[in-house]
């Protein structure tokens, strides 16, 4: 019975009914906040280009803490007061770039960002919008997101990116979703969409607010409910560009 319950019926374009199994989570480690940690007075550091073993600073690369943005010098480097309910200090990905390592960090007074060429013209692409992939504890969405993700894995041509525009979670608007209910689906959501063989990116919508850290973030703040947001995917609000769109 427990195996049956992670398998579901997919139809293909001839009607014919296929087992669909959920993918197993893949996870990776991201960045948390320094939780009580203070919040810097400045915080500098610089972004560099990696390339043929060669690292030299980017110019025009967007900085924010989330509340105000700054442009790297001709050197790559940025200085940002961060405001005092910063969380993150992160880049926007400059276009015909692609981010080494992380792109979000938590609050330090000296972050850096590694950056490289990306190996693909911008030119021209394809990309893919997704929205309310509703993952919960029901198997059936599950195995729905996983067979969404092998459908654009086989895509030919391969698209650049995805973007799920909200409602990625099916939890409680009302904030009283147990905090081990809502880790159990973000991990269950980010685990199936690292499966895809082409970056993901996730809009805090509908539906993704938990319960988690509300002495930290209590209602009226309008941090609150996003701590689970935070760990598995990082800031609530971001941008990139990619060719000439922003």
């Amino acid at each position: 019975i427990a195996a049956s319950m992670n398998v579901a019926t997919a139809q293909t374009p001839d009607g014919a009914g296929v087992a669909t199994e959920a993918l197993e989570p893949l996870l990776k480690e991201t960045p948390l906040p320094n939780y009580g940690a203070p919040v810097p007075e400045r915080i500098s550091g610089h972004v560099r280009l990696r390339s043929d073993g060669v690292a030299s600073g980017v110019q025009g690369v967007s900085v924010t803490d989330g509340y105000s943005v700054v442009k790297t010098d001709a050197q790559g480097a940025y200085t940002i007061t961060p405001d005092a309910n910063a969380v993150f200090i992160y880049i926007t990905r400059p276009a015909k770039h692609d981010v080494l390592d992380q792109w979000y960090k938590p609050l330090s007074e000296n972050v850096d960002f590694v950056l490289r060429p990306a190996a693909d013209n911008e030119d021209d692409y394809v990309f893919v919008h997704v929205t309310d992939t509703h993952v919960s504890t029901n198997p059936q969405s599950l195995t729905g997101l996983s067979q969404f993700v092998r459908e654009v894995n086989a895509l030919a041509p391969q698209p650049r990116f995805v973007i799920n525009s909200g409602d990625l979670l099916n939890l409680s608007k009302s904030l009283v979703t147990s905090p081990e209910v809502g880790r159990a689906d973000f991990r269950s959501y980010v685990g199936i969409m690292n499966h895809l063989t082409m970056p993901h990116y996730s809009v805090a919508g509908d539906h993704t607010d938990s319960s988690y850290r509300l002495k930290e973030f209590p209602r009226g703040d309008h941090r609150c409910g996003k701590p689970l947001y935070w760990e598995h995917l990082g800031p609530h609000f971001f941008s990139f560009e990619y060719g000439k769109i922003h």
